[in-house]
């Protein structure tokens, strides 16, 4: 996931059964770096293909966010910040 509106979903399935939901985002060197990610992906995912989805990565990902997140159109999927 890349972005709060592809989590919504599973955080609002998830509260509703009352899970806990924590994100843990990776802290490596290399964590950013499209090459070094594509050598590393068991998925085989291209570089080109990691540098499009890191150029949509949202880093504001408290629940609140996800859950007041919006999608405003099915061409451009975008989330409104929570401002509290």
């Amino acid at each position: 996931m890349t972005q709060k509106w592809e989590a919504k979903w599973y955080v609002q399935s998830a509260l509703r059964y009352m899970y806990k939901v924590k994100f843990i985002e990776v802290n490596t060197p290399w964590a950013r770096n499209p090459r070094k990610l594509a050598q590393k992906t068991l998925h085989g995912v291209s570089e080109e293909k990691i540098k499009e989805m890191l150029a949509l990565w949202e880093d504001d990902f408290p629940i609140p966010n996800i859950i007041n997140c919006k999608i405003r159109n099915q061409k451009k999927k975008h989330c409104r910040r929570n401002i509290n």
